[in-house]
C-alpha cells in the first residue's frame, strides 16, 4: 500500500499528497486532519452528504450541527477548506476542515451542482471571504520595489490590472469588496505600498499604522 501511495503521488497535485499519505499503514494524524480530508474527498467524489459539528470562528467558536453537500476540498495558505451547500443556512458556505469537530459520511446523496464553479464562487470576493464581501470598490495601489515584482508575478484576482511606471514602481488596480482579508493583505506590505483609492482604505491603513506606532 505504501508503494502504491508513492506512485500515486507522482500523478496527483502536491496539495493532495497529505490525503494520499493518510492511507499509509501507521500514518501519523494527531489532529485528525488527514482523516477528515480523506472522508471529505470520498464524499465529494461520491456525492455523499456529510453530517458535521462545526465550530464557527465568526460566532466565537460556538459548535452547531448541520448537514452539508460537499462540492470541493482545497488548500488555502496553511489550511484546508471545504466548499459545500449548508442545509442549516440554505446557502453555499466555506468550512475550515480543522474546525469540523465531529463528522459522519451519510448514506444520502446529493445531485451534482451543475451551476457551481469554485473559481467563480471565490472570485466574487478576495481570498476566502465571498460571503461578507459588501459592495465592490475600485482599488488603486502603487507598489514599490521589491514588493512590486512579487505582486506583479501573481494572479491575485480576475479583475486585476498591472501597469509598470518609470523607476520600477507598479500600479495595481482591482475591483473587489474591502473585506478584512483584503485590507490586511494591503497592510502587510508596509511602506512598499501606497493606497491611491478609495479614501476609506487609505484611512484604514493610516489608522492601523498609527495604532501600531502608539504601542511601540
Amino acid at each position: 500500500l505504501g508503494a502504491a501511495v508513492g506512485r500515486l503521488e507522482s500523478l496527483f497535485p502536491r496539495e493532495l499528497h497529505p490525503v494520499l499519505r493518510a492511507a499509509e499503514p501507521g500514518a501519523a494524524d494527531p489532529g485528525g486532519r488527514a482523516a477528515r480530508l480523506a472522508d471529505l474527498e470520498v464524499a465529494v467524489a461520491r456525492r455523499r452528504q456529510v453530517w458535521i459539528e462545526y465550530a464557527a470562528a465568526s460566532r466565537g467558536g460556538v459548535v452547531t450541527a448541520r448537514t452539508i453537500d460537499p462540492y470541493a476540498v482545497f488548500p488555502y495558505g496553511r489550511s484546508w477548506h471545504c466548499a459545500a451547500y449548508c442545509h442549516l443556512r440554505e446557502d453555499v458556505r466555506l468550512f475550515k476542515v480543522d474546525r469540523i469537530r465531529v463528522w459522519r459520511v451519510l448514506d444520502g446523496r446529493f445531485p451534482a451542482p451543475a451551476d457551481f464553479d469554485l473559481e467563480r464562487y471565490l472570485g466574487r470576493g478576495w481570498g476566502l471571504m465571498p460571503g461578507v464581501e459588501g459592495p465592490v470598490e475600485a482599488v488603486g495601489l502603487r507598489f514599490h520595489p521589491p514588493a512590486a515584482s512579487f505582486v506583479a508575478e501573481e494572479r491575485w484576482h480576475q479583475s486585476q490590472r498591472v501597469e509598470w511606471e518609470p523607476g520600477g514602481t507598479m500600479l495595481f488596480r482591482v475591483d473587489v469588496p474591502l473585506t478584512p482579508e483584503f485590507r490586511h493583505w494591503v497592510y502587510h506590505y508596509g511602506q512598499q505600498v501606497e493606497v491611491l483609492e478609495p479614501a476609506s482604505l487609505r484611512e484604514w491603513v493610516r489608522a492601523e499604522a498609527l495604532g501600531v506606532a502608539e504601542r511601540l
